[in-house]
């Protein structure tokens, strides 16, 4: 079993993102998706294929992931539908107690951040 194979399937997910950036913002907005991963690369790898429930609208989007047996780390790349020609900078990271959390440098708006996503499966 991979860190990933919990998501394996379809299901219906919570995501979170914050309300506001480079503004010291502490609210989130909690948002629904729908969530469809198959495995890739001979189970070191998955494809999800996602909708996701903005309250401003909803929009599709794509993760492709792999997995690097030498360091044990996860790479995540990201494809919006919003910007379709575009694959994100990949976060790269591992898993520990269930818990994954992932880093990229990257530009928002022009300056550089650290981007950050944490991944918990609460499956029940």
């Amino acid at each position: 079993m991979t860190n990933f194979d919990f998501i394996i399937g379809d299901w219906l997910v919570t995501h979170r993102r914050l309300n506001s950036r480079f503004t010291n913002c502490k609210q989130w907005t909690e948002f629904d998706g729908l969530s469809s991963t198959v495995k890739t690369l001979g189970g070191f790898g998955n494809l999800e294929d996602n909708v996701l429930y903005f309250p401003e609208g909803s929009f599709r989007a794509l993760a492709l992931r792999s997995f690097c047996v030498k360091s044990g780390a996860w790479s995540i790349w990201w494809l919006d539908a919003r910007n379709p020609t575009t694959l994100d900078v990949p976060v790269v990271g591992k898993f520990s107690n269930h818990i994954g959390v992932f880093f990229a440098d990257d530009l928002l708006d022009g300056q550089a951040i650290k981007v950050r996503f944490t991944c918990t499966a609460t499956l029940g």
